[in-house]
């Protein structure tokens, strides 16, 4: 079971992406499949450590880790964004400022998550977001196209999180 789980996560991703064309761009040019296969990669990754380290030392600690020193390292890689926060606050009319707050909201949860149960099952039921996501995205932001595909990979991904849990 675990592995048809892991089959239709991977398909539902795969839907979702243009692999053959990707294939045919050029070396060089950005590949958006490069960029998601990393990502889940890092992910996973993250989620491991996270997993193990929740053993090992407090979520405060944790929580400063996950957050402080990505900043810190971003504004190393990237000072001549620094100028720009102010004015984006303001565009934004302050609501960029809630994105911190949700963020350490979920990370809470997630570590809260790891001490007490077992890696695949919480990476899975995060899975599941998926479908929260394409449903508030189609609702309040009005996303309307491949809203089927879009959906049938929601729907698979959600599958096969399921079954992850369930077994």
């Amino acid at each position: 079971p675990a592995f048809l789980a892991a089959a239709l996560i991977v398909a539902s991703a795969a839907r979702t992406t243009d692999i053959s064309g990707c294939i045919r761009k050029a070396a060089g040019q950005s590949v958006g499949v490069r960029y998601k296969l990393t990502s889940i990669l890092l992910l996973a990754s993250n989620m491991l450590l996270t997993k193990y380290l929740t053993t090992q030392v407090d979520s405060m600690t944790l929580a400063v880790s996950a957050f402080y020193i990505p900043g810190v390292i971003y504004a190393a890689i990237a000072p001549h964004k620094i100028n720009a926060i102010p004015d984006s606050i303001r565009e934004s009319k302050g609501k960029v400022l809630a994105i911190p707050v949700f963020c350490a909201l979920n990370y809470s949860a997630v570590l809260k998550a790891l001490e007490l149960g077992n890696v695949s099952t919480t990476y899975a039921i995060l899975q599941t977001s998926v479908v929260v996501v394409f449903l508030f995205g189609a609702a309040l932001l009005q996303e309307r196209e491949n809203m089927l595909q879009r959906g049938v990979s929601c729907a698979l991904c959600a599958v096969g999180a399921f079954i992850i849990c369930k077994y």
